[in-house]
């Protein structure tokens, strides 16, 4: 268990306990403003962003793309002349949508984890 004030903690912060029984409360306020269509501009850009930092960082010291602007370019749905390491990152991509939709709030995964699910996905990364 938590300690309730860790020495690490400035005194300013609430208690451990506090944070703990906010988390519900806070977790709900997200999940309304990320599923308000008003936002929906703002958490497009938001889901790109966190993808192209994602597989970039997924990339680094293997093969893919190893920037983020190489990432951007890779991604967007007109750009055609893949390299093959660019073609990894593409299908990457194509992978977490596949798993996990549009969207960075997932109430419920559409999938069972089990032996047709890594096959799907390695055909899909391939």
């Amino acid at each position: 268990m938590f300690a309730e004030k860790p020495y690490w903690r400035p005194d300013y912060a609430d208690d451990i306990s506090n944070l703990l029984t906010q988390i519900p409360e806070l977790f709900e306020r997200v999940k309304r403003f990320v599923t308000q269509n008003e936002n929906e501009a703002f958490m497009k850009g938001s889901i790109n962003t966190y993808r192209q930092i994602y597989l970039t960082e997924c990339n680094c010291g293997g093969t893919g793309t190893l920037t983020m602007e190489e990432t951007e370019l890779v991604l967007q749905k007109d750009y055609n002349s893949l390299e093959r390491n660019q073609k990894k990152t593409r299908n990457l991509s194509e992978a977490i949508t596949y798993l996990f939709g549009e969207s960075l709030y997932v109430d419920a995964l559409n999938h069972e984890f089990d032996i047709d699910l890594a096959k799907t996905l390695n055909g899909i990364v391939n």
